[in-house]
């Protein structure tokens, strides 16, 4: 059983490229559908395949190339030792590169340090002796 019967009188409609919900459903195999060139509703081959459908071959090769531009939008980060900010799901602001994990505080939080910075040099300087430094700053 190839999973092609029963599907005889199954009428396709043109796809809508505006609609994207009619995209994705239409460009997501069913289950049924085998990953060694079966197309998807079983409406033919590849060479033989109706306006508006695609081949199983054919989804997998956009899958393939979306996650090759994710790959390559991974690799393009932040030299290391580079500080990076993003906002956290709660609503926080989170500084990347400074350890191993991120520091996270909230505006005002942030707002408090940065009033504090003279106080914070200070208490640096007075206790430079005892304070230990991460290797290469």
């Amino acid at each position: 059983m190839c999973g092609n019967e029963g599907l005889a009188s199954y009428e396709p409609m043109a796809l809508d490229p505006r609609d994207p919900e009619e995209v994705a459903r239409r460009t997501q195999p069913p289950s049924h559908v085998s990953r060694f060139g079966a197309t998807i509703r079983g409406l033919g081959t590849a060479k033989g395949r109706r306006k508006g459908w695609i081949t199983v071959a054919e989804t997998e090769t956009q899958e393939l190339e979306r996650l090759r531009r994710e790959n390559a939008a991974l690799k393009e980060k932040p030299a290391a030792g580079a500080l990076t900010f993003k906002v956290s799901e709660k609503g926080a602001c989170s500084v990347y590169g400074m350890g191993r994990f991120p520091v996270t505080l909230y505006k005002e939080q942030w707002a408090r340090l940065f009033a504090a910075r003279e106080e914070l040099q200070a208490f640096l300087a007075a206790n430079d002796s005892k304070l230990k430094s991460k290797g290469g700053e």
